[in-house]
């Protein structure tokens, strides 16, 4: 897929999961301090596993002329926070909007920074 049309799904993916999975990012985030330390650092390496994986969908879309971003590491890394913030503050959001409204609302903000204006 062309690179936008691959950054919004890939963003709505990763948000449907963390609905998905909602109970399980609020403990993590919660009791991340209380983990032992070996799962610790599998946590954080899937993690790291994750945003690379955003990051690689920005670098295409970089090297294809279609994104202007200057740090596509700290970019991916607001695309991974974007889908946590649903699962950890959805008891505020959900008085705002459904999860198709989330989605589209941090896809269109996400992409009005990334995306070259011509």
């Amino acid at each position: 897929p062309r690179p936008v049309e691959s950054l919004r799904s890939t963003i709505a993916e990763w948000c449907r999961l963390c609905d998905k999975l909602q109970d399980n990012v609020l403990f993590l985030y919660r009791e991340f301090g209380n983990i032992k330390e070996s799962i610790r650092k599998r946590i954080v390496e899937v993690d790291d596993q994750c945003i690379e994986m955003f990051e690689k969908v920005l670098v295409k879309g970089v090297s294809a002329g279609a994104f202007r971003i200057a740090n596509t590491r700290l970019f991916a890394l607001n695309i991974y926070v974007c889908g946590n913030m649903w699962a950890f503050r959805r008891w505020y959001l959900r008085r705002m909007m459904t999860l198709d409204q989330y989605i589209e609302y941090q896809t269109d903000f996400l992409m009005s920074s990334a995306l070259v204006k011509r």
